[in-house]
């Protein structure tokens, strides 16, 4: 396995850039993570509510901007623990856990916690998400 630390560093931004997006409703920053052909999706491990299979950025943006809109607290993404299990000058791919904190009236949370599996691609030369797969622990 190729081990580019500043690549991974790169990566490890898309994630950041995705989840800022999200949390603050700038989903051109969404866009901006995802390859064209991206897929994504998400499950609460109870099964009882999932969202996607999305395919392609504009459907991921599509969809994500319509589910944060619909929230009334404001999310705040915690991402950490990142184990890198494949890595190439060109791919890689990457597990993480995620604490999603809500706050509501001056009152926050944990909202749920979960992880991620993800795939990434150099996209013409900018690291980009081509697969982002989510599974909480609790909904939220």
């Amino acid at each position: 396995m190729t081990h580019n630390a500043a690549d991974r560093q790169l990566m490890m931004e898309v994630v950041a850039r995705y989840a800022f997006g999200y949390d603050e409703a700038e989903f051109d920053l969404i866009g901006e993570a995802f390859t064209t052909h991206a897929t994504s999706k998400g499950v609460w491990s109870t099964g009882s509510v999932a969202w996607g299979p999305m395919r392609g950025r504009e459907e991921i943006v599509s969809v994500l901007s319509a589910m944060r809109k619909g929230q009334s607290d404001q999310p705040r993404h915690i991402i950490t623990n990142f184990l890198f299990t494949r890595q190439t000058d060109s791919s890689a791919s990457a597990r993480f856990y995620l604490a999603l904190n809500s706050t509501v009236d001056d009152k926050c949370s944990i909202g749920s916690a979960g992880k991620y599996d993800a795939e990434f691609v150099n996209d013409a030369g900018v690291w980009r998400l081509s697969r982002l797969d989510a599974l909480l622990d609790r909904s939220h």
